[in-house]
């Protein structure tokens, strides 16, 4: 609550909070860390994950664990995230990547980039074996079970020569409030 100087109180809004005076009401204004003091966080700084070595998958069309991009998510939380991947594979082996998420999730969904196709947390993508890019997009609605949300991805068709994800992938996650 904020106290106007006729003494009517008002409601303090998460808008309201910072270091200057709101509309004159109050000359002895909270603290801009007072959101942060009181998990409000109107504002909070993505969390950022980087692939710190290659990740080599052959002649397996099962989507496993990747070793470093996943995230945590915790009870009843919000999150969206892009997962930019740089991925060497074949055009006969191509590319298929999911996500496993914590059970009770209210919604996963997710977009990608031109060369990635893909609805409801799962896609394919056809690749050269040139290093090739694909930015996946999310948005994940959690439910009472806490959790990671988990890339995982394999080959789209087995094949004995290797597909790779590559260093410096990575995913940029955002907790929603």
């Amino acid at each position: 609550m904020k106290v106007t100087l006729d003494g009517v109180p008002q409601l303090l809004h998460r808008y309201d909070v910072d270091d200057t005076p709101v509309d004159g009401v109050t000359d002895a204004p909270p603290s801009s860390n007072w959101a942060y003091d009181h998990g409000v966080n109107y504002f909070l700084h993505p969390l950022a994950i980087r692939k710190t070595s290659d990740q080599t998958v052959n002649n397996s069309d099962s989507p496993e664990n990747d070793n470093d991009l996943l995230f945590p998510i915790g009870a009843n939380e919000v999150w969206i995230f892009s997962v930019w991947v740089l991925v060497t594979s074949t055009n006969v082996a191509d590319f298929r990547w999911t996500f496993a998420i914590p059970s009770g999730t209210m919604r996963h969904s997710l977009g990608g980039s031109a060369s990635a196709t893909g609805a409801g947390g799962n896609g394919t993508a056809a690749l050269a074996t040139a290093t090739s890019i694909l930015v996946i997009t999310g948005h994940v609605i959690n439910g009472a079970t806490p959790g990671n949300v988990q890339w995982m991805w394999s080959q789209n068709t087995a094949e004995a020569t290797d597909t790779k994800v590559l260093t410096e992938s990575h995913i940029v996650a955002t907790r929603l409030v």
